[in-house]
């Protein structure tokens, strides 16, 4: 399988919100996994379309102002991962907010220095 990301993915375990634009509205709670400067992948109990737009709404931890974005589903495969999703989602940005983009990458990048610091 090819890998065509632009930017790295950095792990992270962040709750979030979701609300889909669909006519038959989708909402629910889940966790982010990865983040990269373009996009986030997450867990989901309900299968979403590609191409699908949703708002999402999360919060870094130690950080009380939530970060309010729209995104794409641009892919969606079963979950391997977690026993309580089904699928894996990955979504790229469509609209984010400048200074909440920087805030994200500056939390994956904390969070990156913490995962590669060794004893």
């Amino acid at each position: 399988m090819n890998e065509r990301r632009k930017f790295l993915r950095f792990t992270t375990d962040v709750g979030m919100e979701y609300r889909t634009y669909q006519d038959r509205q989708i909402t629910g709670l889940s966790f982010i996994k990865n983040i990269s400067r373009e996009g986030i992948g997450f867990f989901i109990s309900r299968k979403l379309e590609k191409g699908a737009l949703l708002d999402v709404k999360f919060a870094l931890p130690g950080d009380t102002r939530p970060i309010y974005l729209t995104g794409e589903v641009v892919w969606i495969s079963e979950s391997a991962e977690k026993k309580d999703f089904e699928y894996d989602v990955g979504v790229r940005f469509f609209k984010i907010d400048t200074l909440d983009r920087g805030r994200l990458i500056d939390h994956a990048y904390t969070e990156w220095l913490k995962s590669s610091r060794h004893p």
